[in-house]
């Protein structure tokens, strides 16, 4: 890091990491939960008379 400029393109890349993950955070807090899916319950299979 001799010149000033790498120190500035290193607090710049930290600023939008930081941008990033605060957006990513907001997003996974802000998205509804999904619709919980109720499912039938499996048919009862009766077994045929053996002969």
């Amino acid at each position: 890091m001799d010149d000033p400029s790498d120190l500035v393109l290193a607090m710049l890349g930290l600023a939008i990491a930081a941008v990033m993950l605060v957006a990513g955070t907001l997003y996974l807090v802000m998205t509804p939960d999904p619709l919980p899916v109720h499912t039938a319950p499996p048919a009862v299979q009766a077994m045929p008379p053996v002969s």
